[in-house]
């Protein structure tokens, strides 16, 4: 079953473009939506990214990372707060390039100034932990599938004693957690830097282009290097994991289903 984010046709936008309250966890109107990319039914952006719980992964795999998690690492805001902040800084950001008259990624980098715009970008991806979203990639999948939990949501990686015990002895002295077919890496299916070029040429579009394009996806370390470039494309965000030799196949958790 095809993700439907897939879709030829561009979308028009109709939709809120202020940050609301947290949509249902899933659902037609939930941030897990698999309506139509522009949609009213797909919520927005803060709402995609601030609902708790929005993915599912099986009995026995693992616990959903919600506030509660969170908040042990020490006092923090609410996912939601923690979106709005970000966000707000990224609109705050923007409208100064703009102001300046920095457009593009080129214009950015002749200030050094492009780590300013990569940290909200990279914050918002990681609300419910690095590790925790719904796209994996089918060589971490038969890795949760096979040790029967995902990796830690925090670090990309299984227990040690969890993969010699079924992998055997790791190749490298360093063991399996620094294997790239055996650790993770949390990858922009939307390049960052083409995320950032879009953003500075139209600013007063920004949380239509991240509720687009800031989508992330659990791969392999190893997959990942095989991963290539591809223009930015909301209608065909996968396309840089299909041509990839061989090619990166990509599993919706919320749906169970292949997303091509």
């Amino acid at each position: 079953m095809a993700d439907t984010r897939c879709g030829c046709a561009a979308p028009t936008w109709s939709g809120p473009t202020s940050m609301g309250a947290a949509e249902p966890a899933a659902g037609a109107d939930g941030p897990g939506s698999l309506a139509s990319l522009g949609s009213p039914a797909r919520g927005t952006a803060a709402g995609r990214w601030a609902a708790r719980g929005w993915w599912w992964i099986g009995p026995g795999h693992g616990r959903v990372p919600d506030e509660g998690m969170m908040a042990k690492r020490g006092k923090r805001a609410s996912l939601q707060d923690v979106t709005s902040f970000h966000t707000d800084v990224l609109d705050v950001l923007l409208s100064f390039c703009a102001s300046r008259g920095v457009r593009t990624l080129t214009q950015l980098n002749s200030f050094n100034g492009r780590a300013l715009l990569d940290v909200p970008i990279w914050k918002l991806l990681e609300t419910e932990g690095k590790y925790g979203g719904p796209y994996v990639s089918e060589g971490v999948l038969t890795i949760e599938r096979k040790l029967g939990q995902p990796p830690s949501i925090s670090s990309g990686t299984w227990p040690e004693e969890l993969l010699v015990r079924h992998f055997g002895q790791a190749r490298s002295p360093d063991g399996w957690s620094k294997d790239p077919d055996h650790c993770c890496n949390l990858e922009h299916v939307s390049e960052r830097a083409n995320l950032i070029e879009a953003l500075l040429h139209e600013p007063h579009r920004s949380r239509e282009i991240l509720d687009q394009c800031l989508i992330g996806c659990v791969v392999l370390r190893g997959e990942h290097r095989r991963i290539g470039s591809a223009e930015l494309n909301p209608s065909d965000p996968w396309r840089r994991y299909r041509d990839a030799t061989p090619t990166v196949r990509v599993w919706d958790r919320r749906t169970a289903n292949w997303c091509w």
